[in-house]
């Protein structure tokens, strides 16, 4: 029978734990491989953005749309395996399958990626395992995990091996040209990510998906209410002096069928413009009688729904849009525009063509 001290017992146990991790080290040919049973290589993680919204009128640069999950595990349900004693630098290179779009903007760093959508670009920062928050990240280079990056580990990792299954990431689209109203779908191959070691190359694509859908409304063919607006009747004695203005009057246009996001972060823009002259200097919401009119010295004045003046020829915030229609409320009045002697009664008309953005 042989007979085992307590400190041959205690090595003989030390030595049957580590096992297993030097015999991966010793045997395995290469130091990173793939974890599971199945033969096709590299990774896929698809990142589905689900259905987005962006303002018809957004200008170019436009960021928009969020990220409803922030990570993705691989589509082929494996993880990648690497061992690693600190003796070489392991780097990881993130490279756009397309050339990044060269596009004014501001904001930080990273550049927009292209789509497989004409006008529509992606940001994409991936934080765990790339970000050099954890004591297991990679550490960036350039000193952010926007696309393009290179992430850098020169730390060993012991017995234990890396293991990259899950990815954390933020996507946030970009309007990067005119698009034509419509709905659009994103599904796009964005960078490939490129592992610098034992030879390993590339170990995984990044895909995007989305629908995109613009927020904006309908306009039927009189959508002003009243139309014309009836401003009233007034005696010639009520207008004293430059200034005086009647009493106002309620309008609204109304937007049909508006499309928008959950948040309501799309707004309704207006434009008024007036074929007459506008009445100045400094009455930007006062425009000219149409020549037709038979008054003479005032002019029409427009407010906002709180009765603040509206400046006329200026695109101007008003409201969010809302699902389904979408007032904007306004009013009008008379505005002596000229001493009371050459104030002249008669039918006073005016005019005004109007433009809806949505930003």
């Amino acid at each position: 029978m042989i007979k085992f001290t307590p400190t041959t017992l205690a090595l003989g146990m030390l030595l049957g734990l580590a096992w297993p991790a030097e015999q991966a080290l010793a045997n395995t040919d290469k130091l990173c491989f793939y974890y599971d049973t199945r033969s096709k290589p590299s990774l896929t993680y698809e990142a589905d953005l689900q259905t987005q919204y962006v303002p018809l009128n957004a200008s170019i640069g436009t960021e928009f749309g969020n990220t409803p999950v922030p990570y993705v595990f691989p589509r082929e349900g494996r993880s990648l395996y690497c061992y690693h004693d600190g003796s070489v630098v392991m780097r990881f290179r993130m490279t756009p399958i397309r050339p990044p779009l060269m596009l004014a903007r501001s904001g930080g760093p990273g550049e927009v990626l292209a789509t497989n959508v004409e006008g529509i670009g992606a940001r994409i920062l991936l934080s765990s395992p790339f970000s050099g928050e954890a004591t297991a990240d990679f550490i960036p280079e350039e000193g952010h995990s926007w696309v393009p990056f290179t992430a850098i580990r020169a730390t060993p990792h012991g017995l234990s091996a890396f293991d990259m299954r899950a990815l954390f990431f933020r996507a946030i689209l970009v309007k990067t040209a005119p698009l034509a109203p419509g709905r659009y779908t994103i599904d796009s191959d964005m960078f490939i990510g490129n592992l610098d070691y034992a030879n390993f190359g590339d170990v995984f694509k990044f895909r995007l998906k989305a629908e995109v859908i613009q927020s904006q409304c309908t306009v039927g063919a009189d959508p002003v209410e009243p139309n014309p607006v009836p401003l009233g009747e007034f005696p010639r004695s009520n207008f004293s002096h430059i200034g005086y203005t009647t009493e106002k009057v309620n309008f609204r246009i109304t937007l049909a069928a508006c499309q928008t996001d959950p948040e309501n972060n799309t707004y309704a823009t207006l434009e008024l413009n007036s074929e007459d002259a506008m009445i100045g200097p400094g009455l930007t919401s006062v425009f000219g009688l149409t020549r037709d009119s038979q008054a003479a010295g005032v002019g029409i004045e427009v407010f906002k729904g709180d009765g603040t003046p509206m400046p006329l020829n200026t695109e101007v915030p008003m409201t969010p849009l809302n699902n389904g229609n979408t007032i904007i409320n306004l009013k009008a009045a008379f505005h002596q525009t000229e001493p009371s002697h050459k104030v002249r009664p008669g039918l006073a008309k005016g005019q005004l063509n109007f433009i809806v953005r949505y930003r």
